[in-house]
């Protein structure tokens, strides 16, 4: 099942010319990757993206829609980020260069998201728990997210 799920993330960055994709839980922790990851910070990443994407449901709930946004978009000179909600249990990001364009990520991620949601009916997507409880879990990413910031001493 593992290979799979690395089959999958390796399709996608052939398909879309990806520097390089993470598949996060919502909670912001790292279950998979592919591509050149050696120079990011991938835990901060996680929290980031976890921490955008929750901020984007409340967004899409108090303009009125009655389901969440499925996806957040980022564009910059020299990369951008294309976020897409994994059946509201994960999140693929994309991190992708001036070669690769935003119709093609888009096209191929939401292809890849079936993929990625027949994986998860499977019970495999979920990373293993580090925290036995939501409170620790939200005391660390709290922790880490001020840490990022210089809100707190490191």
């Amino acid at each position: 099942m593992y290979d799979e799920r690395k089959k999958v993330l390796a399709d996608l960055q052939l398909n879309t010319g990806a520097c390089c994709l993470f598949l996060f839980s919502l909670e912001g922790y790292l279950i998979d990757s592919a591509g050149n990851a050696n120079n990011l910070d991938t835990e901060a990443i996680g929290a980031l993206v976890a921490a955008e994407f929750a901020a984007a449901a409340s967004l899409a709930t108090l303009i009125g829609n009655k389901l969440t946004f499925t996806s957040n978009y980022h564009e910059g000179p020299d990369y951008s980020m294309y976020v897409h909600g994994v059946r509201g249990k994960g999140l693929l990001v994309a991190i992708y260069d001036t070669n690769s364009n935003l119709g093609t990520v888009r096209y191929y991620t939401n292809k890849t998201i079936s993929d990625l949601e027949q994986l998860l009916s499977t019970g495999i997507l979920s990373p293993l728990d580090k925290f036995t409880d939501e409170a620790d879990l939200e005391h660390v990413m709290n922790n880490r997210i001020e840490q990022l910031f210089g809100l707190a001493e490191q």
